[in-house]
């Protein structure tokens, strides 16, 4: 039952931010995307997927090795707070090479988080995989539209 409860903490804690900054689009109407943009729907759907496989990875090497492992888990919060930067940051500020680096830092530290999950257990480094892409083509698109924007 423990691990049921640290896996819906941790969904909620990645998922939370999505409904309270991710609503208010009278910024994001005002940008340039690129043509290969994904639709918001997917994005939610992908997102949501994400988090419950980063819960998941999460709860299985608490599982396996409890809190032992700091570096794990401070990869993890780190990332928990850049995720939560990242869905602030857009609507707090114009600025778009910020939300592009601070994108950029929020897909390095989940290939930090990857590759310290890859040394506890196998498991948790193929669950948080696809959230390695998902940032990765997020500071793609990141980068695209601060290109697009600066025109």
């Amino acid at each position: 039952m423990k691990n049921f409860y640290l896996f819906f903490t941790l969904y909620i804690f990645f998922a939370i931010p999505n409904y309270f900054f991710f609503t208010d689009f009278s910024q994001h109407i005002q940008l340039i995307f690129p043509n290969f943009f994904l639709s918001n729907k997917l994005i939610g759907l992908s997102l949501a997927i994400n988090y419950g496989l980063i819960a998941l990875a999460a709860t299985i090497i608490y599982k396996e090795k409890k809190l032992e492992n700091v570096t794990f888990w401070g990869s993890l919060f780190t990332c928990l707070v850049l995720n939560t930067a990242y869905l602030v940051l857009p609507f707090k500020s114009v600025d778009l090479f910020l939300i592009f680096i601070e994108c950029f830092l929020l897909a390095v530290s989940t290939w930090v988080l990857i590759i310290f999950s890859r040394k506890i257990k196998k498991t948790s480094f193929f669950l948080l995989l696809p959230y390695g892409i998902w940032t990765t083509l997020s500071t793609f698109f990141t980068y695209a539209i601060y290109l697009l924007g600066s025109n």
